[in-house]
């Protein structure tokens, strides 16, 4: 049969455009509940001055995280990787022509970090035109110029390990502040913005060199939390700052949809217009 070229004729295409919606509507929920965890004052500041004058503040959490926040995030993940194959597999029934189309049951969209393992995939990808194929191979982690902040490698880790291992663990990263320090009695203040913050954690060290005992007039603050997720490999981004892929967990979310939207819409645009010549870049700064 020959290649469909009208997109209106592969109702398969409806797939993958639906998880891409529900993945903004998740993308969104997880923005509210956080919201709404905050709105509950789920914290308070504790105040520990050692003997020898040294003090640190301290993140005490009243309200535990929600497990909602892990939850909606690995929807949010599950949505977005298979909307990949969903695409994958629409593109294979408009190559072919029928539905399903051959080797169905192979087809999953291929995330590699080297070339060796992206050839080990092919075999998988037998039934697909060669610029499809190629055009599969350009969007690859080890094509990008920083594959450690390459979206769909990153996609692909979270989505594997919430899938077959646990939800990814939620934490808090201080982000801003508003201090009140008397500078008389307060010295080397040294605050721990962008760090990971566990119940109990320190939010600044500082020294103090007062005497009659350390009072809230003395040092106070009020501080501004984003979620993020614990043990987030940090690597030199665009600028060689070495930092969170993408900054904040919210960027990061946002560039994977985004990235996951531009290969699936691109690989289809492609499919149905097997003369496109411009060649997709894989997405990572």
């Amino acid at each position: 049969m020959a290649q469909m070229t009208d997109e209106s004729q592969v109702p398969e295409l409806a797939d993958f455009r639906a998880r891409l919606d529900r993945a903004e509507e998740l993308y969104e929920a997880l923005g509210t509940a956080w919201g709404v965890y905050l709105e509950q004052r789920p914290h308070r500041l504790v105040t520990k001055l050692h003997a020898d004058g040294r003090g640190e503040l301290l993140m005490e959490r009243v309200v535990p995280m929600p497990a909602e926040l892990g939850l909606i995030l690995g929807e949010f993940l599950y949505q977005l990787r298979a909307a990949l194959d969903n695409c994958l597999y629409a593109v294979a029934v408009i190559v072919a022509g029928t539905s399903p189309p051959p080797g169905a049951g192979a087809l999953q969209w291929p995330t590699c970090d080297t070339a060796e393992a992206f050839n080990k995939q092919r075999s998988r990808l037998k039934y697909l035109r060669s610029d499809l194929v190629d055009a599969l191979e350009a969007i690859q982690p080890y094509q990008a110029e920083l594959p450690t902040w390459n979206s769909l490698r990153l996609l692909n880790d979270l989505a594997r390990v919430d899938r077959h291992r646990t939800l990814h663990l939620v934490t808090l990263v201080p982000v801003a502040s508003d201090l009140i320090v008397d500078l008389d009695v307060i010295q080397n203040v040294e605050l721990r913005t962008g760090e990971d913050l566990d119940d109990g954690g320190t939010i600044l060290t500082f020294v103090f060199t007062g005497s009659g005992g350390l009072r809230r007039e003395h040092i106070d603050g009020n501080f501004e939390f984003e979620v993020e997720l614990a043990d987030v490999e940090r690597s030199a981004g665009p600028t060689g700052e070495v930092m969170r892929p993408w900054g904040t967990l919210a960027k990061r979310l946002q560039s994977m949809r985004l990235a996951v939207l531009g290969y699936a819409e691109g690989l289809v645009h492609l499919a149905c217009n097997p003369d496109v010549t411009e060649p997709p870049h894989a997405h990572g700064p």
